[in-house]
């Protein structure tokens, strides 16, 4: 045998002896399933996160429609008085209107983001708390992979640690505020000062 087919030889018998201890290494799997989506859809945090939500969200469209309104009777105050005003004074008074306009259309803009971050910050308390739970019931019950439901395609139901996560998760995190930053209520109320 030559020299390459020796060396060739002696890193195939390293590899294979590193494998074999990186295999003795590693620990036998003790495997879980977690069904995710449903603990986030069950859970008492979760269910408290929308109603909470869906209240602030008819607030702001109840505002949104009194802004609205009001623009529309300014722009059909504006179009009456086309007729009496000159066509510089006119021009002003559009421009003053659009900016008006412009104004209120940011402020819906921000208060959805404000209200997007709000229910995403609520959510992500529910996934934190929940993560902790499933680790703490990892660790319990010796088990080194927790895969989430919607990625396994078969599994025994002694494998599924869903109900005993949710029944702790209920427990110790059963609601939780939607809290909406307070500059964005006061933002959305600084269109109002435009003139007609």
């Amino acid at each position: 045998m030559n020299a390459v087919g020796r060396v060739i030889v002696l890193i195939v018998l390293l590899i294979c002896g590193a494998t074999t201890a990186f295999a003795q290494a590693m620990p036998n799997p003790s495997i879980a399933v977690l069904d995710i989506q449903r603990i986030l859809r069950e859970s008492l945090a979760a269910k408290s996160v929308r109603p909470q939500a869906d209240k602030i969200r008819g607030k702001y469209q109840k505002e949104v429609r009194n802004q609205e309104s009001q623009l529309r009777k300014a722009e059909q105050d504006l179009a009456r008085q086309r007729a009496i005003l000159s066509p510089e004074a006119y021009a002003q008074k559009r421009r003053k209107f659009e900016e008006r306009a412009r104004t209120a259309q940011r402020s819906v803009q921000g208060r959805k983001r404000q209200l997007d971050k709000a229910f995403g910050g609520a959510m992500e308390k529910v996934r934190g708390a929940l993560v902790k739970i499933a680790a703490k019931i990892a660790s319990e019950r010796k088990i080194n992979l927790v895969l989430p439901k919607s990625v396994v395609l078969l599994s025994l139901k002694s494998l599924d640690i869903t109900d005993q996560t949710l029944a702790r998760l209920n427990k110790q995190l059963p609601s939780v505020k939607v809290t909406v930053a307070p500059s964005s209520l006061a933002h959305s109320r600084t269109w109002a000062g435009g003139a007609n």
